[in-house]
């Protein structure tokens, strides 16, 4: 087993901002020699999510007191996907989304780990 770190920081607006991550995840990915694996993407405050969704269906549910509130109580500071034929394995139309609800700004670091 083989385990790879990649890690990249974000400016956050804190609030409630939504920060899509995506292409710098795939961008760290593209150059893996395997064709199946695992992937962590963490962060380690308690009051941001990262989520694979799609935009559009997620800015319909932020305007949802309850569904917002039910993301920032959850504590979803990480999503793990699998890596098949070397291929994230998402959603053509999902992307990987930061949502921050830090009461400022405030700089965040993203950890990506690789498991092959």
């Amino acid at each position: 087993m083989t385990i790879l770190e990649f890690s990249f920081t974000i400016l956050s607006k804190g609030f409630g901002d939504i920060i899509d991550i995506t292409g710098k995840i795939e961008s760290f990915l593209a150059n893996l020699n395997s064709n199946y694996a695992i992937v962590y993407i963490y962060n380690d405050s308690n009051n941001v999510t990262i989520r694979n969704i799609e935009i559009k269906e997620l800015e319909k549910k932020m305007k949802d007191i309850n569904y917002k509130k039910s993301l920032q109580i959850s504590n979803n500071n990480m999503l793990i996907l699998p890596i098949i034929d070397k291929k994230l394995y998402k959603s053509e139309i999902s992307r990987i989304l930061f949502i921050d609800f830090e009461q400022n700004v405030i700089e965040r670091k993203i950890v990506i780990m690789l498991q092959t």
